[in-house]
């Protein structure tokens, strides 16, 4: 196991964690679309998401830059596909588990 992914999986909240290589992942522009429509509200508001994240085809780039990625889950229940507050915690809960996992 690659130490880049025991340290992912050894903070609690990380489900699971692979590396992969950048060549296996495929880039759709067309979720840009998707946000730019805003339904989450965070379009603008957000600095990891459009417009503030930058030029798609630059990220796409920069990402194929790296040979590798490291991939991480968080699983967190929601009442149901509706639970927008739920899925605001488990937003919460992720981005944390996120700066755990930079701090390492």
């Amino acid at each position: 196991m690659h130490s880049l992914t025991e340290k992912a999986k050894s903070i609690p909240e990380i489900k699971a964690a692979a590396l992969i290589s950048t060549r296996r992942i495929t880039f759709e522009p067309s979720v840009r679309d998707i946000c730019a429509k805003n339904q989450c509200g965070g379009y603008g508001r957000n600095w990891s998401c459009p417009p503030d994240c930058g030029d798609i085809d630059t990220l796409i780039e920069t990402a194929r830059g790296f040979d590798n990625a490291l991939v991480f889950q968080t699983v967190w229940p929601i009442e149901d596909c509706f639970d927008i507050e739920g899925m605001n915690a488990a937003q919460k809960k992720h981005f944390e588990a996120t700066l755990k996992l930079r701090e390492l």
